[in-house]
């Protein structure tokens, strides 16, 4: 994406939402960054409730010397806390933290460190995984018992 929202500005914003460790990559090298361009890109009320809180970090970047992504950590987390308690970008700034922890956690990376460090396979509900044949015979007891249900007479 490209212009006042380009994926400078909110892979900066994403790395300060999610900022990674030795462990975790940071948010903004991840398919986070996509998530929220895809959002400003495909508009209503998200898209521009978003791209208002970005155009809010930008400026409010501006008035304290520069471009958010070059202005020290400190100060980038003040920039963005100051946007997040303005009560009309709080709504458009929850929707982009929460667009940007959706993306996150659906990326490859973070779904590989996730899977190293607590063994849940994210992947695993949908693939679904090998389980033994299911004895069929562990029914017969409840099969055999009468109906716990009364008919429905119509």
């Amino acid at each position: 994406m490209s212009g006042a929202h380009g994926g400078g500005l909110i892979g900066a914003v994403v790395d300060r939402l999610i900022p990674g460790d030795g462990h975790w990559p940071p948010g903004g090298s991840t398919v986070a960054v996509r998530f929220v361009e895809q959002a400003i890109a495909d508009g209503g009320d998200r898209g521009a409730a978003v791209a208002a809180v970005l155009q809010g970090v930008s400026g409010l970047a501006a008035r304290r010397g520069g471009l958010f992504a070059w202005l020290p950590v400190p100060v980038r987390d003040a920039v963005l806390g100051d946007v997040e308690a303005q009560p009309g970008w709080s709504s458009g700034f929850r929707m982009l933290y929460e667009l940007a922890c959706e993306g996150y956690y659906t990326d490859p990376l973070v779904e590989a460190v996730t899977r190293e460090r607590t063994g849940f396979d994210a992947a695993r509900p949908l693939t679904g995984m090998p389980l033994a044949p299911f004895d069929e015979r562990l029914l017969d007891r409840v099969r055999r018992l009468p109906p716990s249900y009364r008919p429905v007479v119509r």
